[in-house]
């Protein structure tokens, strides 16, 4: 995804490219700015090439409503929209806008924007981090710990950010944010990983993400550095092939001297409890 504000086109003339490069709509001032002219601006309208959705918004035609307000409002994405548009993961979802804007910037008596779906995070303009962190430092707000600490995951994983700018969260409760702080894991590599890992660690399991066994490969998570845990999203594993690999891991496993839990897309996105207390008879201890 491009980060709306920045553009990167080559051809900073052509409507289109300078709308996507702006996150998919833009206010015609900055559009301008690229160097776009209004005539090619309302030649692009006119073929259908480009949308005028709001009033003072461009926009291509599969333009998210979250780019189109983002756009309206002069605003920049945040907390779940933000998750959305960068496709991090989203396990509550609330299909509200949201939307970060300067903390001192004011609504006009006559603003015709919509209010009902549209939630404004305001912000202090010259606070750190970067605006993804910033982003996932406000969705704090709005969804509930899970939510939050499989996006950071998420973002750490693709250097989106970094664990140092957890420092800098103002707007996380700072209970939460030391226990995102103390949880997260760049190595992560699916929501499913970070919700299996969490719900071990915080019963006070050993758990280490992505450790590489000989014969076998990387594996999701390592329980006490005694049992393998794996979760699998059935669109890697819903197929023969994928099958009889799983096959082959589980067996390297276990002639390596390491019992080997898989569990579903299901599993994990349901009672997570029934995960642990399977982890707990497997390594023998009381559930």
């Amino acid at each position: 995804m491009r980060v709306p504000g920045v553009a990167f086109s080559l051809d900073r003339m052509d409507p289109v490219r300078a709308i996507d490069d702006l996150g998919g709509a833009a206010r015609p001032e900055d559009l301008k700015n690229l160097g776009v002219t209004r005539g090619r601006l309302l030649r692009a309208v006119r073929d259908g090439r480009v949308a005028r959705p709001r009033y003072g918004v461009y926009a291509l035609p599969d333009a998210t409503v979250d780019a189109i307000l983002r756009a309206a409002y002069r605003a920049h994405l945040s907390c779940l929209s933000a998750c959305r548009a960068l496709e991090l993961p989203v396990i509550e979802d609330d299909r509200r806008s949201h939307l970060s804007i300067p903390r001192d910037r004011a609504r006009r008596a006559n603003d015709r924007r919509p209010i009902k779906g549209v939630v404004l995070h305001r912000h202090d303009e010259g606070s750190l981090g970067n605006d993804v962190s910033r982003a996932l430092d406000l969705l704090g707000l709005c969804a509930g710990r899970l939510q939050q600490i499989v996006a950071v995951d998420a973002a750490l994983h693709r250097e989106l950010m970094t664990e140092q700018m957890l420092e800098t969260w103002v707007h996380t409760d700072p209970a939460r944010r030391d226990w995102i702080a103390a949880r997260c894991d760049g190595g992560a590599q699916s929501h499913l990983e970070t919700l299996t890992r969490v719900a071990l660690a915080d019963e006070g399991f050993h758990v280490e993400s992505q450790v590489k066994i000989p014969g076998l490969g990387h594996v999701d998570l390592m329980v006490n550095r005694a049992l393998i845990v794996e979760t699998d999203g059935a669109e890697f594993h819903d197929n023969p092939q994928a099958w009889r690999e799983d096959l082959r891991r589980n067996n390297v496993a276990t002639r390596g001297g390491y019992p080997f839990l898989r569990f579903t897309y299901s599993d994990v996105m349901g009672d997570r409890a029934l995960i642990v207390a399977a982890v707990k008879e497997t390594l023998g201890l009381p559930r």
